[in-house]
Order: structure tokens, then sequence, then C-alpha cells
């Protein structure tokens, strides 16, 4: 897994990288048995939460290249959520980029295991 230095969180501080192949390896041993283990270590492992505290901006346009479809408004999000991995038997909060390179997978990934194990819970 490649260093992607240190973010401000310091996650490479906190987890080392022996740490991290034994994650990775310990994610994707499950995934030989079975997905759906792999969404709901994903599911557990991200927490989230309605946003606490908004800042005023106004809201944007976002325009699709694509003509089929429609432009749309993004409004500010409902929800954040933050990102843990188990080290020694305690959580450990790192930032989002350093989870998905973890566990090499993609934002859609998660996204798509969190929603999965919400709407059957």
């Amino acid at each position: 897994m490649p260093d992607h230095g240190c973010c401000r969180k310091k996650c490479c501080e906190k987890v080392t990288e022996e740490d991290r192949v034994a994650l990775f390896n310990g994610f994707w041993e499950l995934g030989l048995a079975n997905f759906d283990a792999q969404n709901v270590f994903l599911s557990r492992s991200v927490r989230q939460q309605g946003v606490k505290r908004r800042r005023p901006r106004a809201k944007k346009a976002v325009h699709s290249a694509n003509p089929r479809k429609k432009n749309r408004l993004v409004f500010d999000k409902a929800y954040s959520r933050a990102y843990y991995v188990n080290v020694g038997g305690c959580d450990v909060a790192v930032c989002k980029v350093f989870f998905l390179a973890t566990f090499d997978i993609s934002s859609g990934r998660l996204t798509r295991a969190i929603g999965k194990q919400r709407a059957s819970g």
C-alpha cells in the first residue's frame, strides 16, 4: 500500500504500516468466505451522525455533461461520517482517504456497503 503522506489527523502516525497490512489482509480474507461479511465490517467501521454545525453557503447548481441527466441543486449534507480502524483492540479515528487506501476500496463500494447494511438493519 502506498504511503499517502500524513494528513491533518496524523493517521500515518497513529496506525503503523504493519497494522495496515494486517487490516488489509483480514478484510480481504473475509471476502473469500462471504462478501456480505465485508459489507458488515465496513458498515461497522463507519459511524454516521447528523451534522452538528452548518456554515452558511449558497446552494449551487451542478450541471451534468450528460444530456440525459437533469441539472440538480446541491444542498448541505444531512450527515457526517467518521472512519475507524481497530488497532490493538482500540478503535482509531482515521481520515476517509486513509481508510479507503488501507482496505483498497473505492468510495462507491463503501457507500453501497453502508447503504445496504442500513437498509437491512
